[in-house]
């Protein structure tokens, strides 16, 4: 399969893949769009078929989603019962219930032998989309050009940041790179003994990743990208890929290329030593996540078995307009769930990493892809310790390449 070019696809491949694209490089923005956008995907998808019971979805996906739902409900209720804000039970019940129910018809769509392809085709798209639109805020932000609007600046959360040692950008879909850019390492890794010709779009894309991660100043995925190949050579052995010697290599390149492309940044505007200071400034006692980790911790010894359910609030405000929510993402799920709820969450998270990992011990075609999906979910579940990225939408879709690659086994074909 060529990877910059689409040949012999059906109208709803193309839909599909302008829906992930919109889900993938907007996130957190524009939902209407995107749920508009999934109901033409289903109309082409029946209309193609003529009948809309020829589409199943696996029972891995869906007791995944049943189980996040029946979470969700439960978590819900307790909430209700020590009286928590009703608007934020809803949000979550929206998060956990409502977008699972809809994550099980989008993969429904995608669990065809064209559905691998999509999504790869949306990632590459996406990586050139995050890096056009940043850059772009960027040189409408320094040249005050005005081609960006208010409005639509604040729709994507596109604001640019010069700050003593480093730029900041805050993005939305700077989020997306934990996924998109690990996604793309690890497929190269996986296909280096394709013709390099046919791999050009793919190494364009993931430089453009670097370069969007470098310029973003977000530390954590500074961090998290560097750890990508880590990740890749665990999973090798854990899926018995003895054979490391390309991935070696391409580990090699990788860090190279990201130390480069920091240094070149560093040395064209800032000293080492700011750069330096702002990454160590993570760990400080004065950031506001070390500050938000006492109260969250002190609050769930309040509430240590089932937790305060959704709407809990920490004793401390991050947010005013919703008071109950915190960028720990998983001290706050330990608040919120408790001791049951968190040991339910990790059994179900282990079985089906269990299952990803055996099936994809599986040498069949389309081995890469899935590998490469799977590790880029890991990197944003990675950088979600730190930011919260899983009370969206966008960011759950990718949670759910676990229970979407879990399903591809010996017995069924992939692309």
């Amino acid at each position: 399969m060529p990877d910059c070019k689409i040949k012999n696809r059906k109208t709803s491949n193309y839909v599909a893949i302008v829906c992930l694209t919109s889900i993938l490089s907007l996130p957190r923005s524009f939902l209407y769009i995107k749920l508009s956008l999934l109901l033409i995907l289903l109309f082409f998808k029946v209309f193609e078929a003529r009948s809309i019971t020829k589409f199943k979805t696996s029972y891995q996906i869906l007791l995944f989603y049943l189980v996040v739902a029946l979470l969700g409900l439960t978590w819900g209720l307790i909430g209700l019962h020590y009286g928590n804000p009703v608007e934020a039970i809803l949000d979550n019940l929206r998060l956990y219930v409502l977008w699972s129910m809809c994550f099980i018809v989008l993969f429904a769509l995608l669990d065809k032998d064209a559905g691998l392809r999509d999504l790869h085709a949306s990632i590459i798209t996406s990586a050139y989309m995050i890096f056009a639109i940043n850059i772009v805020g960027v040189v409408d932000h320094v040249a005050q050009t005005g081609i960006l609007s208010f409005d639509l600046r604040k729709e994507l959360d596109l604001f640019v940041g010069f700050h003593e040692g480093y730029i900041q950008i805050t993005s939305h879909n700077i989020g997306s790179l934990f996924f998109i850019a690990a996604y793309l390492y690890v497929y190269l890794v996986s296909n280096t003994s394709r013709p390099k010709k046919t791999q050009f779009g793919v190494y364009a894309a993931l430089i453009l990743c670097l370069i969007t991660a470098a310029l973003s100043g977000r530390r954590a995925l500074w961090i998290v990208l560097l750890l990508v190949p880590v990740v890749d050579y665990i999973m090798s052995i854990l899926c018995a890929v003895t054979n490391q010697t390309k991935s070696g290599k391409m580990l090699g390149l990788y860090i190279l290329l990201m130390l480069v492309l920091m240094y070149l940044l560093l040395i064209s505007s800032f000293s080492q030593n700011e750069i330096m200071e702002h990454v160590g400034n993570a760990f400080s006692n004065e950031d506001e996540r070390s500050i938000q980790f006492g109260y969250l911790l002190a609050s769930f010894l309040e509430y240590p078995i089932l937790g305060s359910g959704f709407g809990g609030y920490a004793g401390y405000t991050r947010s005013l307009d919703s008071p109950w929510l915190y960028e720990l993402t998983y001290l706050q799920i330990l608040f919120n769930f408790g001791i049951v709820g968190v040991l339910l969450i990790v059994i179900v998270f282990l079985i089906y990493f269990y299952m990803v990992v055996v099936n994809l011990r599986d040498r069949s075609v389309g081995r890469g892809y899935r590998a490469a999906l799977f590790i880029g979910c890991v990197s944003l579940l990675i950088g979600a310790y730190s930011n919260p990225y899983l009370g969206s939408f966008d960011f759950l879709f990718v949670v759910g390449m676990i229970p979407y690659v879990a399903q591809f086994n010996n017995r069924t074909r992939s692309t």
